[in-house]
């Protein structure tokens, strides 16, 4: 839940909003898991405007208060369209070469706040490919056994060779550890000008230098 207010200090005016979770279930380890959870966003908030500082153009909201126990959070508001309503809009249909262009632009500069963001914030230990698997076969056993349209057992061998190639053609620097958004889509992006705030810490890990590119291409397609 988002809501938002305004306050000022001398001529300027200051928005703000305030994120309130809501636990998927009215239990007390629920509730001290979403509190872990609020915490953790505001303080990675914290964490990466900070690294970012020096980027000019390229931030995350300005925290200023979290309250764990109502499940809250208060930012700094930050101006401008959400990348998912900028290329819903100039990507519908067949958009101008110079529409095109643009978005092309700005989407570089996302790139731009990805980059910037896995330099500011290192990691150093490697991906453990055994882990990688591991992962991966849970989630390709879920699509097995839930959903209308299931994975089937052709499909999930061809995906697994498909993984296991790649495993064993990524060089050890491309497993390197690196800082990730974790949930790195358009909805948690907005952009003025060449000017790029990212949303939603919550997420954050370490992973792959791949993992929010994909994330965010995905989205894309």
């Amino acid at each position: 839940t988002l809501t938002s207010s305004s306050t000022h200090a001398g001529a300027a005016a200051q928005g703000a909003f305030v994120k309130i979770l809501k636990p998927r279930a009215d239990t007390p380890a629920e509730i001290v898991s979403m509190q872990r959870n609020v915490l953790r966003d505001f303080e990675m908030t914290a964490r990466v405007r900070q690294a970012l500082d020096g980027c000019e153009g390229l931030t995350a909201v300005r925290p200023i208060a979290c309250f764990p126990d109502e499940l809250a959070i208060v930012t700094g508001e930050a101006v401008g369209p959400i990348l998912s309503d900028v290329l819903v809009r100039g990507a519908a249909g067949w958009p101008r070469p110079s529409v095109v262009r643009e978005l092309s632009r700005l989407l570089n500069r996302v790139g731009t706040w990805l980059k910037a963001a896995q330099a500011a914030l290192p990691e150093g230990r490697q991906v453990d490919r055994a882990a990688m698997r591991t992962y991966l076969d849970r989630r390709l056993a879920e699509l097995e056994t839930t959903g209308v349209i299931r994975l089937t057992a052709s499909g999930r061998d061809a995906i697994e060779r498909y993984r296991d190639r790649l495993l064993l053609d990524v060089s050890v620097e491309g497993l390197r550890s690196v800082w990730i958004h974790a949930d790195f889509c358009p909805e948690n992006i907005i952009t003025r000008g060449d000017e790029v705030t990212v949303l939603d810490f919550m997420m954050a890990k370490t992973g792959t230098a791949y993992h929010d590119l994909a994330h965010l291409f995905m989205h894309l397609e």
